[in-house]
């Protein structure tokens, strides 16, 4: 299985939501929350699941690996592609699948064809995260906000690294010049140190 983000979500919150001296629509501030945010929203996050919505592509090798595939909350199947026996590549009908709950089931009554012999055969392309729309009416909800607690809490970290000396490293080139700069692995333990509390009723591990 692999996924890959095609539309990625918008930031869940604003500079002007992040305590400090800087302003309302400061960029290094903004880059930071994308950062933070990626850290833990989606295939590329720890958490295990979407959190602002997006879309996504999912590949499998198998039927059978289609209704575990994908990353949660589910919004919407926009299409199951597959590349059959012969090459020729189709669309899954939509009366034969059916998006309950967040998990996506193929009918039963539904014969699935033999795949081409490729690593990956089979293409889903679904919309993921929290629409902010009723549950009840086939909605994700709202965004949880300790979601949001945690990507603010991560960047205040991060502007603390980049403040003071947490972080830094330098890398001194003898008569010549020192390099001084962020130390990635460093501040990415930071930052999940400081979500991990506040988001791990929400982590959903990914098998």
């Amino acid at each position: 299985m692999s996924t890959r983000v095609m539309v990625p979500p918008d930031p869940l919150v604003s500079p002007a939501d992040v305590p400090g001296g800087h302003g309302p629509d400061d960029a290094a501030v903004a880059a930071m929350i994308v950062a933070a945010q990626r850290l833990i929203d989606g295939p590329s996050g720890w958490l295990g699941i979407c959190l602002g919505p997006q879309t996504l592509e999912t590949v499998v090798r198998c039927w059978s690996d289609v209704e575990t595939a994908l990353f949660g909350p589910v919004i919407d199947i926009e299409s199951i592609l597959y590349i059959d026996a012969s090459g020729d590549e189709h669309q899954v009908p939509d009366d034969d699948w059916l998006l309950d709950g967040g998990r996506l089931y193929l009918a039963s009554s539904w014969v699935r064809p033999a795949l081409a012999s490729r690593r990956f055969p089979i293409k889903i392309t679904y919309d993921a995260g929290y629409n902010e729309s009723d549950p009840y009416s086939g909605g994700t909800g709202d965004i949880p906000e300790n979601a949001k607690a945690a990507i603010i809490d991560a960047v205040q970290q991060l502007i603390l690294a980049r403040s003071d000396t947490l972080g830094l490293r330098s890398v001194e080139t003898v008569d010549v010049e020192t390099i001084t700069y962020l130390d990635a692995d460093k501040v990415s333990a930071i930052m999940r140190n400081a979500s991990s509390d506040l988001l791990s009723g929400l982590w959903v591990p990914r098998i």
